[in-house]
């Protein structure tokens, strides 16, 4: 195991990054999209349904 960590250390460096990254912006993007439906008067989503709606996957697309 120590030596997989030493081969791949900035590999798992760079993960962890996108996945820290993706988290910020799965709870940043629910938080502006529940936002904005709550002013036009519609009911909020959750997050799992935030998630997998074709609106995120096209943000990390578009950040990656």
């Amino acid at each position: 195991m120590r030596s997989f960590r030493k081969h791949n250390g900035l590999s798992l460096a760079f993960l962890a990054l996108f996945l820290a990254a993706s988290g910020v912006q799965a709870v940043a993007g629910l938080a502006e999209f529940n936002e904005e439906q709550e002013r036009h008067g519609n009911p909020h989503v959750s997050f799992w349904r935030d998630v997998t709606s074709s609106a995120y996957g096209s943000a990390v697309m578009e950040n990656w």
